[in-house]
């Protein structure tokens, strides 16, 4: 029997180089089996984003072109007349936050049975003060006297102020006639 000389013919283990090299070779084609579908789908979300930036940009110009229109037609705007519309509307608002039915109250708990009132005209200025205008007839001067005089004593009411007295007959066959304005202030406790 020979004994083999293994110094001629050397034993070479090249098994555990296949099993690596396969191993790296499948390896490798996972990885690029992976990149192909990675970039197939991140490819897909590149047109995603492409045609929603494209809609994008067209709602961008659309909106550009609407706020030039709206620019051009605010530069025809006259700003000083839309400041007057706008401060008469905020003094008529004003005016309508009046309560009538409290003023209504006020005014009947001040008046004397023997005056009778033909006018009331409330007007509030931009400062909120109320000033009411009231025109009346009273059955004698005395009866108008004591009205004005109630109307001096109760806190709700201030500055009455005598404009325009008329004796009977004159102009006013009903009795003694007045107009007078004052200011009011529904705020103030009694």
């Amino acid at each position: 029997m020979r004994r083999p000389n293994l110094a001629s013919k050397p034993f070479l283990n090249t098994r555990p180089v296949w099993v690596v090299s396969g191993v790296i070779w499948l390896l490798a084609l996972a990885l690029s089996g992976y990149s192909v579908v990675d970039f197939l789908s991140v490819r897909g979300q590149e047109k995603d984003a492409g045609s929603k930036l494209l809609a994008l940009s067209q709602k961008a110009s659309l909106l550009s072109q609407q706020a030039d229109a709206l620019n051009r037609e605010l530069s025809r705007v006259n700003w000083k007349k839309l400041k007057l519309e706008v401060d008469s509307v905020a003094h008529a608002a004003s005016q309508r936050q009046l309560r009538w039915g409290r003023l209504l109250s006020d005014l009947e708990n001040v008046t004397p049975w023997d005056v009778r009132l033909l006018s009331i005209n409330p007007a509030v200025d931009a400062s909120g003060k109320v000033t009411i205008t009231l025109e009346g007839v009273a059955t004698s001067r005395e009866a108008w006297l004591k009205f004005l005089g109630r109307l001096m004593e109760d806190p709700r009411f201030a500055n009455p102020i005598p404009r325009q007295e008329e004796a009977p007959g004159t102009g006013s066959p009903m009795g003694y006639g007045f107009s007078l304005s004052v200011t009011y202030n529904p705020e103030v406790a009694t």
